[in-house]
């Protein structure tokens, strides 16, 4: 079968050694098919253009790029999809945007600044809901968001992020879900046909480890203001770390002029890495901000960090997040201590799902993995057998707000969920695969 029934047809014309109109146009309508196997340079581009900062061999070999036929159109739908387009913008604003087509640089421009404007609205938002929360003293630890952009990027331009998170102990988290909808916040949609009472009770906080929360006018179907307030850290199969703990690994930095919390940068490491691997990295920028955070903190206490993330049950995650900055980056990671760094380029694991991982990248659009393949990906990177089977059982028995909602239980017969829920599955499934079944049974029968 010819490679041109993989690659997309703007495509097809730079493998016949053509020049087509198209590699120097805008940006056209795209479906989802891969980047051409073997001549990958808008992914290339896109990973050059990555980080904060070029060294000389890197700017060196953007100039080499940008004098070759790069299908803008590839490029910038990459950079959406991964995240990366205000730091791409600025790569190439420093050597000329007059080098690029006039669609893509307008493109590019636009793009930038409106993220940028967006990022700042976002941080005053986040600063509001600290005045609020400080008011009911409630403590809490913002998520990524606004704090990482001004600590790994120096600015709130270049890092991509849509709402913000925030932390609570389980504790707090009635009170904080009070003191949003006192200020105005409201449910998401996906809540909303759940009562109050049961959204504030501890079996609402057992079936999910997060609520999100928005304020505003609706914009095109999407509220301006998005809180997602978390009361478990990240998949609840890991070793959970005390709030406490959580709390007591944290630092002060200012925001626009006011001080907030964030976590320090070994604990801000591991938690990048679990939340990326529950994701199965398949955005670029992730992976950006452990490179950052590595280039940033450069007397990073190794030691400690991989402690924390033995007792939150994410080494294999931290390796993997590693084993990507090396590939990706050439990540400089002549801190960590010499059998982990051996360990990482070594195992063949860690290669395996680097190779797939990088794979998924080059797909304009994030493709719609299979239950087999996310169970694969969170298997692998589990650190030891018994995890991954916590990971496939939790799945399979442990109820969520879904199975709540199409099987409403009372807290004192939770239990009866471990075995409602895998029905509820079991039927989904053979829902969904009856009509293929029955048209493929009437196909045989004629």
């Amino acid at each position: 079968m010819p490679l041109s029934t993989f690659v997309p047809k703007s495509s097809v014309g730079r493998l016949n050694g053509a020049t087509p109109d198209l590699a120097h146009s805008g940006c056209t309508g795209l479906t989802n098919t891969p980047i051409p196997t073997g001549d990958p340079r808008e992914l290339e581009l896109l990973l050059l253009c990555a980080t904060t900062d070029l060294n000389a061999p890197a700017k060196h070999r953007l100039n080499e790029l940008l004098a070759e036929n790069i299908y803008w159109d590839v490029t910038l739908q990459l950079a959406r999809r991964h995240g990366t387009m205000p730091l791409l913008h600025k790569h190439l604003a420093a050597v000329g945007l007059d080098r690029i087509p006039p669609p893509a640089s307008e493109d590019l421009r636009v793009g930038a600044r409106a993220k940028a404007r967006q990022n700042v609205v976002l941080a005053s938002e986040l600063l509001k809901v600290k005045q609020l929360f400080d008011s009911s003293s409630i403590d809490f630890i913002p998520l990524k968001g606004p704090c990482l952009g001004i600590d790994l990027y120096g600015s709130l331009s270049f890092r991509v992020f849509g709402d913000i998170d925030l932390l609570v102990s389980e504790i707090e988290a009635p009170r904080a879900q009070a003191a949003l909808l006192d200020a105005g916040y409201r449910p998401e949609p996906r809540n909303r046909k759940l009562s109050k009472p049961f959204m504030h009770s501890p079996l609402f906080r057992r079936l999910t480890p997060e609520q999100s929360f928005s304020r505003g006018e609706l914009n095109d179907g999407y509220p301006p203001f998005v809180i997602d307030l978390h009361w478990q850290l990240e998949p609840p199969y890991m070793a959970p770390l005390e709030f406490s703990t959580l709390l007591a690994n944290t630092v002060q930095i200012d925001l626009c002029g006011q001080s907030i919390r964030k976590m320090k940068a070994e604990l801000e490491l591991v938690y990048l890495c679990v939340h990326a691997a529950k994701h199965q990295w398949r955005e670029i920028r992730w992976l950006v901000d452990i490179h950052q955070m590595i280039q940033k903190h450069q007397d990073l206490k190794w030691n400690s960090l991989y402690d924390l993330a033995r007792s939150a049950g994410a080494e294999r995650k931290v390796d993997l997040g590693l084993a990507l900055c090396r590939s990706a980056f050439n990540t400089d990671l002549r801190g960590i201590p010499q059998s982990k760094k051996h360990e990482i380029e070594s195992n063949e694991l860690l290669k395996k799902i680097v190779s797939v991982t990088k794979d998924e990248w080059s797909w304009r659009v994030p493709r719609k993995g299979t239950l087999r393949y996310s169970w694969w990906y969170a298997a692998s990177v589990a650190d030891n057998p018994r995890q991954s089977l916590a990971i496939v059982l939790r799945e399979l028995f442990f109820p969520n707000v879904p199975t709540y909602e199409r099987c409403p239980l009372p807290s004192q017969l939770f239990r009866l969920y471990h075995v409602v829920h895998p029905a509820l599955l079991l039927f989904s499934f053979v829902a969904a695969r009856m009509p293929s079944l029955w048209a493929r049974r009437m196909n045989e029968a004629q």
